[in-house]
């Protein structure tokens, strides 16, 4: 049987300036992805098992500091 299962964990954060901190900076491991991201990836392995496959969406919607760094992302997990 394949049961969908909708979860929408999620984090707002939002800022109106940014901090100037690396985490702004378009370097490796920047961004929300990799800042509160993980924390969202790690809450849905714990719920539903490994996936069988994963999409990610991320952007820079509130066009705040560089266009490359993101500061929403949207995953999406596949039941294997």
């Amino acid at each position: 049987m394949n049961d969908n299962v909708f979860d929408p964990p999620r984090f707002d954060r939002y800022r109106t300036a940014l901090k100037g901190t690396w985490k702004d900076e378009p370097l490796p491991a920047a961004g929300q992805i990799y800042d509160l991201g993980a924390h969202l990836i790690d809450q849905a392995l714990v719920l539903f098992g490994r996936p069988g496959s994963l999409t990610a969406f991320k952007q820079n919607i509130r066009g705040v500091g560089h266009p490359d760094v993101d500061d929403s992302v949207r995953l999406r997990f596949q039941s294997p």
